[in-house]
């Protein structure tokens, strides 16, 4: 799919949009992938960040090489973000969002005319 951007758009704002539309079985799932997406999805301070680390494709030879010793570029990525998000200076920038409580209401309401 192609996409435009306005040059006010936000990117962090369509990458939200983009997590939230990934099928509930996936975006509960314990991986690296799905942890640093909503990390990421949550924080956008340290989304925006100047020195976080940028997902780099490999050459086909490079590639290659890396697909036996475990150096893909998904590997290292995570591998940099983890490097990155945890860095105290960047520990203290995160937010982790408070599960919300479900509310319920009282089966009996008693109302009162007004004097």
């Amino acid at each position: 799919v192609a996409f435009k951007l306005h040059p006010n758009d936000k990117t962090h704002n369509w990458g939200r949009m983009l997590v939230r539309v990934v099928p509930p079985t996936d975006f509960k799932r314990k991986s690296s992938e799905m942890s640093a997406l909503r990390i990421l999805s949550e924080n956008p301070s340290v989304a925006q960040h100047p020195h976080i680390p940028k997902f780099q494709i490999d050459s086909a030879m490079s590639k290659f090489k890396g697909m036996f010793q475990g150096k893909d570029a998904v590997s290292r990525i995570l591998n940099e973000l983890h490097t990155f998000l945890t860095k105290q200076s960047i520990r203290s920038m995160l937010q982790f969002p408070v599960a919300s409580i479900e509310s319920h209401s009282p089966a009996v309401m008693t109302l009162k005319r007004p004097e």
